[in-house]
């Protein structure tokens, strides 16, 4: 067991600081002669450097941030909520030799992993409803997660934990420079004024030209929302891949359909004859959405890369 210590009764007066700093544990508030050795609560959820600085052996701290988030401190700390905290509180001034013990974390396995953590903004875009948002974009995913996991599907876990050793490697890319978001926006309907205040060009303006679909806008990932369950829906997306892997390389696709959808690739094997140049093709989904959402995807494959793209078919708000 070792003492336990409320940051805000161990403030470092001699470098100016009170018990309305130290109580937070921020940096350069705790007293390292009174800190050393013991284990301190402190009143936020924070990195824990100041306690480990301070000599501390390790932290408890009380806050009523999000739960659904990771963190990782450079000592044994104790993450409560408000409730627990104050009792933390209340022994540490009501007890007068308090002392505590930080034990090994039990992991658990959280069947619903990966998804998107609470305070960010899930999908469906509410402005543009056929746009996966970037939550969702492209990753190349050993395992792909499917709806089966987590009924808010790609909504809340976009697809799947990023392989950084596969993403340097990546094969494939989708490319969108300016003119692409440009295209998108006209589509949108932006005015020639709203449009320049996005590109910051006077220049910019909408025609008949550079007017697109969402469902072109060349991101990788597939989105097709219907007003209602059991309402059939048709979309077709047009594509741009530029090949990063192997100057020659074949790439096939492998596609599997949302629930109640049929999915054509045109064409669907991609051959390649130098790094660098791009190959369009033509997806096209039709079906009837049964459920709120269906997942499905599309992989190129060329027997090393595996360039993973979400289908997603949904039900869309009405609000």
């Amino acid at each position: 067991m070792y003492p336990l210590v409320y940051g805000g009764n161990v403030p470092n007066t001699q470098q100016g600081f009170t018990g309305d700093d130290s109580r937070y544990c921020i940096d350069g508030s705790l007293d390292k002669t009174l800190v050393n050795g013991t284990i301190v609560l402190c009143d936020a959820l924070d990195t824990g450097e100041e306690p480990l600085n301070a000599g501390a052996v390790g932290t408890v701290m009380q806050d009523d941030r999000f739960l659904d988030v990771a963190f990782s401190f450079p000592l044994p700390t104790s993450y409560l909520d408000l409730n627990d905290g104050s009792e933390v509180y209340t022994y540490i001034n009501t007890t007068s030799e308090p002392t505590a013990i930080i034990e090994k974390s039990t992991e658990i396995k959280d069947e619903l992993a990966p998804y998107v953590v609470s305070f960010s903004s899930r999908g469906p875009n509410p402005i543009t409803s056929d746009i996966l948002k970037v939550t969702a974009m492209l990753f190349l995913s050993s395992s792909p997660m499917t709806a089966a996991t987590n009924t808010d599907a790609e909504f809340a876990y976009g697809s799947g934990h990023i392989d950084p050793v596969k993403a340097v490697n990546a094969g494939l890319v989708y490319d969108a420079g300016v003119s692409d978001y440009i295209k998108f926006l006209c589509g949108q309907g932006y005015s020639d004024k709203s449009l320049r205040l996005v590109t910051g060009d006077n220049s910019s303006f909408c025609s008949v030209t550079n007017n697109a679909t969402v469902w072109d806008l060349n991101y990788p990932s597939f989105a097709l929302s219907s007003s209602a369950k059991s309402k059939s829906v048709t979309r077709v997306f047009h594509r741009t891949v530029t090949n990063v892997g192997s100057a020659v390389s074949v790439y096939k696709a492998t596609v599997a359909a949302p629930p109640g959808f049929t999915v054509a690739v045109e064409p669907s094997v991609l051959s390649f004859k130098a790094t660098g140049q791009k190959i369009s093709f033509v997806v096209s989904v039709s079906g009837v959405v049964s459920e709120s959402v269906g997942s499905g995807s599309l992989v190129w494959d060329d027997g090393v890369h595996q360039a993973r793209s979400p289908i997603v078919a949904f039900v869309a708000s009405s609000d």
